[in-house]
């Protein structure tokens, strides 16, 4: 099944999934390497179609780019975190910066999705 054939609560199940497998392997941290998510990623049984999407959550623009670089792809960063965002309605609002790490967001903004942390 493609991600993009999921119900938003699975969306958001995955990458809580994701971010809880990142924190109790990896510890807290404001952005995982591209192998440390592809890890947490298979740890949880998603498969590896799915990456991208908790690549464009958990790692930081540069290395996204570069990731997708060296593989020969073009991803737009900007557009998969929007629609991450999105897809866990999160109101971005004036304050929203897609640079930001998903540890800086305000706890609000994480609450119901990210309780584990």
């Amino acid at each position: 099944m493609s991600l993009a054939q999921l119900t938003p609560e699975q969306k958001k199940q995955f990458i809580q999934d994701v971010g809880t497998d990142l924190v109790n392997v990896h510890g807290k941290k404001d952005t995982y390497s591209q192998l440390e998510i592809k890890d947490a990623a298979r740890r949880v049984g998603a498969p590896e179609s799915w990456n991208c999407w908790a690549f464009s959550f958990f790692m930081d623009a540069a290395s996204f780019v570069e990731y997708h670089e060296s593989i020969g792809e073009v991803c737009d960063y900007g557009m998969m975190r929007t629609a991450m965002v999105e897809t866990l309605a999160i109101d971005m609002g004036t304050w929203f910066d897609l640079d930001l790490s998903w540890l800086e967001w305000p706890a609000d903004i994480l609450s119901g999705i990210f309780d584990c942390f």
